[in-house]
């Protein structure tokens, strides 16, 4: 028997087809997609400050041992910085740019003074001065205070010439107009401990206060007519006085008083200081073209060089010497502290090798757990060593503005001290990852199975 729907009709495959669900729903292709973090920054964040928060007698004991390394990368960087970039300047006890000219045989057989003046002169079209080596301000040039008073100044301070000398090497104040005015150098006021006169006793705290003094012979050798005003301070940190002229400069020896010359011309004051009852003394020669005179001088035969060379050369003697000896220690201080963080980190992630295996194991990437432990390393840092760094630069640089400078002194400015902070970091977090790489090679299973890395 076969029953019949009189209503039923059949429907096509296009009548079946349609529908009332809007397939539109299911097209991703201009939906925004990103990857989400399953750790995300925030919470390995949060997760690592309250777990420093909630540190024990371990935890403070780690922290303290960051903080120490963090010294001892500071002590060991500012160190070597110091030692690299010493400044062969700080050793200068003349004007740099003066020409050395050695009084060798060549010298003494090709007219001696006369002729290499003659030379200078022509080269120079007379625009130079010639340094007195064997002669030093006199003893007896004091700062008058008046009333018969008078403060002494260093001793064997030399003289050189405001003619060497632009605005621009000014400290304070200005150049001298005159022969009753002089330039004292910064060194005057504070050389180093050692040397340093205590000048606070008359009202000079700084060396700009120098600027109006008179310096005035005391003494047998006290003559109103030699009197001389301080207008400007120099930036050199040697000892020296800067005079007008010659005639100025051989007066604050005393030369002229003990010597009683009628020099009345330039030439002869500078045949005076060149023909030396010492004819090992070599001649020294400042010109504001010092280069092309020395290159001149060494045409024409003479054994000539700069009067820095010699100090440049025991400076770089002197670093490359004390480069070798710090730098095992410096390999050491620094070694001794990235391994003491290297150790502790590890422990760390001991004790969470569980928690790392289940995320692992539940599919999250390596490169979210470094994140998160990056997180923690930075947080631990930036309480720790980052703080033992600074703590360090403070003390080393008050031991560079006190009295032990003398004796050793460091070099802390701006750009070590944001090396010093890069380095930090970026050493920490290298140290601090390590472990974690090396456990991270491993599967899940192998990872919960075993506690040894």
């Amino acid at each position: 028997m076969v029953v019949k729907d009189e209503h039923f009709t059949k429907k096509t495959r296009e009548e079946m087809l349609v529908t009332t669900f809007d397939d539109s729903v299911l097209d991703h292709s201009n939906l925004d997609k990103h990857k989400k973090f399953t750790i995300s920054f925030k919470n390995s964040f949060w997760i690592a400050f309250r777990k420093l928060m909630n540190f024990g007698r371990k935890g403070k004991l780690m922290l303290a041992i960051f903080m120490i390394s963090g010294m001892l990368v500071a002590f060991a960087t500012i160190n070597m910085y110091s030692i690299l970039t010493k400044d062969y300047k700080d050793a200068l006890t003349m004007d740099e740019r003066y020409i050395q000219v050695n009084k060798n045989s060549f010298y003494q057989g090709n007219g001696g003074a006369s002729a290499l003046l003659d030379k200078v002169n022509g080269e120079t079209s007379g625009d130079y001065v010639i340094y007195m080596e064997r002669l030093a301000a006199s003893n007896q040039l004091r700062i008058d205070l008046g009333n018969g008073a008078f403060k002494s100044l260093a001793s064997n301070i030399k003289i050189e010439y405001s003619k060497q000398l632009k605005q621009n090497d000014l400290y304070a104040g200005r150049l001298p107009l005159n022969a009753n005015e002089i330039v004292l150098s910064y060194g005057v006021y504070s050389k180093d401990v050692l040397n340093d006169q205590n000048f606070q006793d008359i009202g000079i705290w700084r060396p700009e206060d120098f600027i109006g003094e008179v310096l005035a012979f005391s003494g047998a050798l006290s003559d109103p007519q030699k009197r001389y005003t301080v207008v400007g301070i120099s930036k050199a940190k040697y000892i020296a006085i800067y005079a007008y002229d010659y005639k100025t400069a051989f007066t604050l020896t005393n030369f002229d008083s003990i010597n009683s010359p009628s020099y009345t011309t330039t030439r002869q004051y500078e045949e005076s200081i060149l023909q030396s009852s010492n004819a090992s003394l070599d001649a020294y020669i400042f010109t504001p073209n010092y280069l092309e005179l020395k290159q001149a001088l060494e045409d024409a035969g003479y054994m000539v060089k700069l009067s820095s060379q010699a100090v440049i050369d025991q400076n770089n003697i002197a670093i490359a010497q004390q480069t070798a000896a710090n730098l095992l220690i410096t390999i050491f201080l620094i070694g001794g502290g990235l391994l003491a963080f290297y150790f502790v980190m590890r422990s760390s992630m001991i004790s969470r090798i569980y928690e790392i295996s289940v995320y692992r194991a539940l599919g999250v990437r390596k490169l979210e757990i470094y994140s998160s432990f990056a997180v923690e390393i930075i947080l631990l840092t930036t309480v720790s060593s980052l703080i033992g760094f600074g703590l360090m630069s403070f003390i080393l640089g008050a031991f560079s503005n006190s009295p032990l400078r003398t004796f050793i002194g460091f070099r802390i400015d701006f750009f070590i001290i944001l090396f010093g902070v890069i380095f930090v970091y970026a050493a920490n977090l290298l140290i601090g990852l390590l472990p974690m790489g090396l456990l991270l090679r491993k599967t899940p299973a192998q990872i919960i199975s075993s506690y040894d890395i």
